[in-house]
């Protein structure tokens, strides 16, 4: 693929730049890590639509309040011969929203590129991680990754921040709680730890709290 094939500019720009399609069904730090990516996207097609494919409630409840995102695909993964239907009826909902371009950021997982074949987009971008760490090369933030991969295709990458929108009422709720923290004696500030991740190798090891102590 050309270096700009994927987000070519078209005399239609001034009316609709299409409707990209994100796929990245992982936890809720991997769907963080993507929101460069779709920020990326938007600001320099600022007339497209721009869905994101998850694979949870929590990754669904964590991209609500993103306002480069214009919807949000629920996909929860299951097992067996009824997945191949599932995947199909999946196709046949996507394929009324008129998919122009695909970022496929779980290539290796059957299930999207089965949904890549049906929906048949104009353009497809499979998601590049690094491998391999070669001689006097660095090794690469899942993030860095991520924009490395949209950059290749022609985008200008937007920062590597993460976004994280939050309601009103999330506001007010955090700022409670640090506020009844504030009155106690010796306050100096507040840690937050995710205390458990789905797989073994993200979980922090027991002695690191132990040695935290």
């Amino acid at each position: 693929m050309k270096k700009d094939d994927l987000f070519k500019r078209t005399s239609s720009d001034n009316v609709n730049q299409g409707a990209f399609l994100v796929i990245k069904p992982g936890a809720i730090g991997d769907v963080l890590q993507m929101t460069p990516v779709v920020r990326s996207i938007k600001k320099r097609f600022q007339r497209s639509r721009i869905l994101f494919l998850v694979g949870n409630q929590a990754t669904f409840d964590l991209l609500e309040n993103n306002p480069n995102i214009d919807e949000i695909v629920l996909f929860e993964k299951g097992r067996g011969l009824r997945e191949w239907g599932r995947v199909l009826a999946l196709a046949g909902f996507l394929k009324k929203k008129e998919i122009d371009r695909i970022l496929n950021y779980q290539p290796s997982n059957w299930r999207w590129r089965i949904l890549t074949l049906l929906l048949r987009p104009e353009k497809v971008l499979l998601y590049k991680k690094q491998n391999r760490v070669g001689k006097g090369e660095m090794v690469r933030h899942a993030v860095e990754d991520h924009l490395r991969t949209l950059s290749e295709s022609g985008i200008e990458e937007d920062g590597n921040y993460l976004d994280l929108f939050l309601t009103d009422q999330e506001v007010r709720e955090a700022e409670e709680i640090i506020e009844k923290h504030k009155m106690k004696n010796g306050f100096r500030g507040i840690i937050c730890l995710n205390m458990g991740a789905s797989h073994p190798v993200n979980r922090w090891p027991v002695e690191a709290f132990h040695q935290l102590n």
